[in-house]
């Protein structure tokens, strides 16, 4: 039940307020009217005596009286999911003498939820805790619109999941024109060449360019959608990276694979692959490394694909997160990736030691 209005009742009030030392600072402090700031509170606030005594109450329900609820029980006010919560906030304040907070949730007779912020607090005399201030807050509102952000989380998470699979299914089928109709179309246009065909004054011969057109249209096919990877499977095609990802003849390309890795789901290879690339990708562009490490094995209850470099490094403590601004959006797209597969996704790095990144994929996930 939510409290009522408060009506302003400075009687409620069984013992003066201690005068702050703030007021020395402060002094437009000392003037205010505290017991009207108090109950001018959206809240609940109560001063109680260490045996759970109410001396001071801003507001009450509307079947009570300021007069009744003085000097009688907190507890006797209080839903049952509370006194739990309260009583061990109680005895921590008293024991520890420091601030102590939870979060309640209390369920109405018409079974309706409702959430608030308990917390608890020292009011000292000599030295020593002599009363408790309580505050207690609802915020069945701010906990329901949290649930409702985490859920629309959620669904882009798993939209965004399902646009990676339907894009590469796309490019798969482009790949696959490419490779049966284009490519065929120029290499019997190359058969039905003349062999005398050859380099004119004016330019390359025919079979040249025809070459050239086949040769494109191959690098094009495996760059839209890796046949390796349908055909020989994940481990295959994360190799077959060290010769087709632009760049990475700058580095010295260590590959590392558990033949004990367990044959995936083809949605789940399509997401490490991709995940694999786009890390391989980063550290081309942005690590100035001179060695790229990369490993596939399974730990018995996963599969792991670890990314190492010995490059630049980056602060990896930024934004609240363990990304720095190096490849920021892919890192957070390859998490969005992860979670519809039940995967996880660690970046560790410093300046100048370099960066290692690993990507985990649980056995016993249903999409494994």
């Amino acid at each position: 039940m939510k409290p009522t209005t408060p009506t302003p009742n400075k009687h409620c009030l069984s013992e003066p307020l201690a005068r702050s030392d703030q007021f020395e600072h402060y002094p437009d402090l000392g003037e205010l009217d505290w017991l009207q700031v108090l109950e001018a509170a959206p809240g609940f606030v109560l001063i109680l005596d260490l045996d759970g005594k109410i001396v001071y109450i801003n507001r009450v329900l509307p079947n009570l009286s300021f007069e009744s609820v003085i000097g009688s029980s907190a507890y006797d006010y209080m839903p049952a999911s509370f006194r739990g919560h309260f009583e061990k906030g109680m005895k921590e304040v008293v024991r520890t003498g420091q601030p102590y907070s939870c979060q309640i949730q209390s369920e109405g007779p018409s079974g309706s939820v409702s959430w608030y912020d308990m917390g608890l607090g020292p009011i000292r005399r000599n030295g020593d805790v002599a009363r408790i201030f309580v505050t207690a807050w609802d915020v069945t509102e701010r906990i329901t619109a949290q649930d409702r952000l985490a859920e629309h989380r959620e669904e882009l998470s798993r939209l965004s999941a399902e646009l990676v699979l339907a894009e590469e299914r796309e490019r798969r089928k482009l790949a696959r024109y490419l490779h049966d109709e284009i490519g065929q179309l120029l290499a019997v246009a190359r058969r039905t060449l003349p062999k005398d065909d050859g380099e004119s004054s004016t330019g390359p011969s025919t079979r040249a360019l025809i070459e050239s057109a086949i040769q494109k249209t191959r690098n094009l096919t495996v760059e839209l959608s890796s046949p390796v990877l349908y055909e020989l499977g994940l481990s295959e095609a994360i190799a077959s990276l060290e010769d087709q990802t632009p760049g990475i003849e700058q580095l010295c390309f260590h590959y590392d694979t558990d033949p004990k890795v367990p044959i995936l789901s083809e949605d789940t290879n399509i997401v490490l692959f991709r995940i694999a690339r786009e890390l391989i990708m980063n550290v081309i562009k942005h690590a100035r490394a001179s060695n790229l490490w990369v490993s596939l094995k399974s730990t018995g209850s996963a599969v792991e694909i670890t990314i190492e470099d010995d490059g630049i490094g980056f602060s990896a403590a930024g934004a609240g997160q363990r990304f720095g601004r190096r490849g920021t959006f892919g890192f957070f797209t390859i998490r969005q990736q992860l979670n519809q597969i039940g995967g996880d996704f660690v970046v560790e790095s410093e300046p100048g030691r370099g960066t290692r990144a690993s990507v985990q994929v649980p056995l016993e996930n249903p999409s494994v």
